[in-house]
C-alpha cells in the first residue's frame, strides 16, 4: 500500500488539508498520516487539529524517542515523508532520524517575504537607551550566534541525507533554494504552482464575467488589526479605528471622484459584523474573492496573496498603505513595497499621497502584460502540468517507482 507521512510543525487544520489536496491522495487509495511535532518542539498550540478520517490519521509526536519508534514501525517500501520543517538547530534531531533510517523524503521550501519588525523601530529603541530592550537585543544576538555555531558544527559532523524530491512552486522558489543544504544534484524537482493557480485553472471558465454586473473598485481586506497570526505572535499593534477609518475615507473619495462603486472582499477569518461598522456605506462580502476579482475594474491591495488572482486575471492593481501601518512595529509597509516592486508598481500612502493617486490613476489602471507574465513565472507558476500538487507528486513518485 502506498503511504505518505507528513511531518508538520503545528496542528494540522482543514486549511492545510485543502492546501495540500489530501483528498486527491485518498481518492488514489494512498494512506495519509500527519505527524504533528508541536509537543516535541515545545511550540504553543495555535489551532485545533482536524479529526481523523478513513485513510487519514493525525498523530501527535510526544518526543524524539516517540518519533524514532514511529519511523522504525513503518515499512520502508512505498513510504515517503513530506517534511514541512526548516532545517535548523531546533529540528536537527528530526533530520538525523530521517538520515539514520534512510527515509525517502520530499521538501517544499517557502519563499520568504519581509515579515520581521521594522529596522527603524529597532534603531529608535536602541538609541533611546532602553535598558530592558538593550538587554533583550544583546541576549538574543549572543544566543543566535551560539546557535548558528552549534548548528554549523553539527551539520559538519553528521552526514545528513539530502532530500529525494523538492516540490517547487515557481522559478524564484528554485533560484532561492537550489543551494539549500538539503538539496543536491540528485534531488528530483517536482514542478508545481501556488494553490491559487489551481483555483484559477479550475474556475477560469466556470466563473464567467457577469455582463449585468457593474464593474467595481475592489479593496482586498487583510483583517490586519484583528489578524489571528499577528495576535498569536503578540505583534498586533494597529488601532482598528485609525486603520479602517483611513481606508474608508480613501475608498469613499475614490468612489466619488471616479464615479465608480467600491466593494470590499473581507479576509476569510474576518468578523463581518465588526468590519461592517467601519464601512457603513460600502458593500462587503466574504468567501468569493476570486469571483469578485474576475469581475472587478481594479484592485486596491496591501500585500495579500489574492494578488495572485489579480495577476492571473490581468487586473489593474494599486498598492496602498496608511499611517496606521506605517507606524506599526511590524514591517507591514516593507512587505507591501516588496510585492509592489515585484510587479514594478508604485505604492502610495493614502494619508499623505492621496492627490498623487488620483493624478496617476489612469496610468495605474493600465496592465503591463510583460510584468504580469514575469510575476506569474517567478511567484505563481513556472513549469509543470496544470494538475494539483497531490497529482503532480503522485505522478512523479510513480515515475520514480517509489509508489506502485
Amino acid at each position: 500500500m502506498n503511504k505518505l507521512i507528513i511531518i508538520f510543525r503545528n496542528h494540522f487544520t482543514k486549511k492545510e488539508f485543502e492546501k495540500l489536496n489530501i483528498d486527491s491522495y485518498i481518492k488514489k487509495n494512498i494512506i495519509i498520516e500527519v505527524w504533528v511535532m508541536n509537543k516535541l518542539l515545545k511550540d504553543k498550540v495555535i489551532f485545533s487539529s482536524m479529526k481523523n478520517k478513513k485513510k487519514f490519521k493525525i498523530q501527535n509526536i510526544k518526543n524524539i524517542n516517540d518519533l524514532e519508534k514511529k519511523i522504525i514501525s513503518q515499512q520502508k517500501d512505498n513510504i515517503i515523508y513530506q517534511v514541512h520543517l526548516k532545517f535548523e538547530l531546533k529540528n536537527i534531531d528530526i533530520f538525523k532520524l530521517i538520515t539514520k533510517y534512510n527515509c525517502t523524503y520530499l521538501i517544499s521550501p517557502g519563499l520568504s517575504i519581509n515579515n520581521k519588525k521594522k529596522i527603524s523601530t529597532k534603531i529608535s529603541k536602541l538609541l533611546s537607551f532602553d535598558s530592558i530592550y538593550l538587554s533583550k537585543v544583546i541576549f538574543n544576538k549572543i544566543n543566535n550566534i551560539i546557535n548558528r555555531i552549534i548548528f554549523k558544527i553539527k551539520i559538519n559532523l553528521f552526514d545528513f541525507k539530502k532530500a529525494d524530491f523538492f516540490y517547487c512552486k515557481a522559478k524564484r522558489y528554485f533560484e532561492d533554494n537550489k543551494n539549500d543544504f538539503l538539496i543536491s544534484k540528485k534531488t528530483k524537482i517536482i514542478w508545481g504552482h501556488q494553490k491559487d493557480y489551481e483555483f484559477f485553472f479550475k474556475n477560469r471558465k466556470i466563473i464567467k464575467k457577469n455582463k449585468d454586473l457593474k464593474k467595481k473598485i475592489l479593496f482586498i481586506d487583510q483583517n490586519v488589526p484583528y489578524h489571528s497570526d499577528l495576535i498569536t505572535m503578540n505583534v498586533a499593534d494597529i488601532n482598528p479605528k485609525n486603520y479602517y477609518n483611513s481606508i474608508n475615507n480613501f475608498l469613499k473619495k475614490l468612489s466619488d471622484n471616479l464615479k465608480i462603486d467600491v466593494h470590499i472582499c473581507c479576509h476569510p477569518r474576518s468578523n463581518l459584523k465588526i468590519i461592517k461598522k467601519f464601512f457603513p456605506k460600502i458593500s462587503l462580502s466574504i468567501g468569493d474573492t476570486e469571483k469578485q476579482i474576475k469581475n472587478a475594474k481594479c484592485l486596491i491591495v496591501h500585500d495579500s496573496t489574492a494578488i495572485n488572482f489579480g495577476v492571473l486575471y490581468l487586473k489593474p492593481i494599486i498598492f496602498i498603505y496608511n499611517e496606521a501601518l506605517n507606524q506599526s512595529n511590524w514591517a507591514h509597509v516593507s512587505g507591501i513595497k516588496n510585492v509592489a516592486l515585484r510587479l514594478r508598481k508604485k505604492f502610495y500612502n493614502i494619508d499623505t499621497n492621496e492627490k498623487l493617486i488620483f493624478k496617476n490613476f489612469n496610468e495605474e489602471i493600465k496592465v503591463n502584460n510583460h510584468n504580469y507574465w514575469i510575476y506569474k513565472k517567478n511567484y505563481i507558476k513556472y513549469k509543470g502540468t496544470n494538475k494539483n500538487s497531490a497529482e503532480e507528486i503522485i505522478d512523479k513518485l510513480k515515475l520514480n517507482k517509489i509508489w506502485n
